[in-house]
């Protein structure tokens, strides 16, 4: 028969690895976001190195109307690009990722909850059979101690 510690002790064990679970889940989480924000950090310094280059020094005076058009309108490409690049930055890193890391903090807490209830359940089982052990120990010394006051006794009544 299984002691009631001992089946408090299982549940937690299993509330532990439950909390251990969640927690690697959380981790994976928060390392994928981490590797989609660098990603998103990389296209917005290329976009904006892009950028930078077409603002780069060139010249006055352009060959053709079309010409200086047509530039004019590659480089509001290239900061338009730059833009959206920096705004899919940012809204990755105030969403997903913030989340991903409130994830992982919420995940160590309860992982720390954890393994703090199943400690203090195994340090009250041992206590408890610790208990038990000495209780053993004194019944059998009180046995041992009845056992030699009987003959003692009965050594005694003899004639």
């Amino acid at each position: 028969m299984t002691s009631p510690y001992q089946t408090l002790l299982d549940l937690r064990r299993d509330a532990e690895r439950a909390a251990r679970v969640r927690l690697e889940q959380a981790l994976a989480a928060r390392v994928e976001a981490e590797k989609i924000q660098a990603h998103l950090v990389e296209a917005w310094r290329a976009a904006r190195a892009a950028l930078l280059r077409a603002k780069g020094p060139t010249s006055l005076t352009h060959a053709t109307a079309a010409e200086g058009q047509a530039r004019e309108r590659h480089r509001e490409r290239l900061a338009l690009a730059a833009t959206r690049a920096a705004a899919a930055r940012d809204e990755q890193r105030a969403s997903a990722l913030a989340r991903a890391r409130r994830a992982e903090e919420e995940a160590r807490a309860c992982f720390a909850a954890a393994r703090v209830a199943r400690e203090t359940v195994e340090k009250l089982a041992e206590r408890k059979a610790a208990e038990a052990a000495r209780r053993a120990k004194r019944r059998t010394e009180d046995e041992l101690g009845d056992h030699v006051n009987h003959a003692f006794v009965k050594n005694r009544n003899r004639p």
